[in-house]
């Protein structure tokens, strides 16, 4: 991938670093743990996973088709009744919604919002999702 460039450690560890086309996606964070790794450009609102769990913390589910990733989301919505946002919330013609609200295509909950397009982003985030703390899980 031309957007990203690999370096190969030592014990065989891979260390990625996404390079965005826009510099004011840029991030000048750096690993406390390895200061000589590379900054992870464009990542710096995203929680260091060794950091306490905090009520406000979202996780993002990244969905790699034929992973087992559906049944992470069916069970995300069906067992443990977490309200998500997908692409599914859009399903029975709210796309263009206005504002944000639950919805329940085929019983569990989601925002109607599509995680899973620029276009369905950008529209979550002008009718106010990033701040609305609906999602108890964001899934792409």
């Amino acid at each position: 991938d031309a957007d990203a460039t690999y370096k190969r450690e030592a014990d065989e560890n891979i260390k990625v670093q996404i390079i965005p086309d826009d510099p004011a996606l840029l991030s000048s964070e750096q690993d406390p743990d390895d200061p000589d790794a590379p900054p992870i450009f464009g990542m710096s609102h995203f929680k260091d996973t060794t950091e306490p769990y905090h009520k406000s913390d979202v996780p993002i589910f990244w969905h790699v088709p034929k992973s087992g990733g559906s049944t992470i989301k069916d069970v995300a919505g069906s067992c443990h009744r977490l309200v998500s946002a997908s692409n599914i919330g859009t399903r029975d013609g709210h796309e263009n919604d206005q504002f944000l609200q639950i919805v329940r295509p085929g019983g569990s909950m989601f925002v109607n919002i599509n995680t899973h397009s620029v276009e369905g982003i950008q529209h979550a985030k002008d009718i106010g999702f990033p701040s609305s703390g609906m999602a108890e899980i964001i899934i792409s």
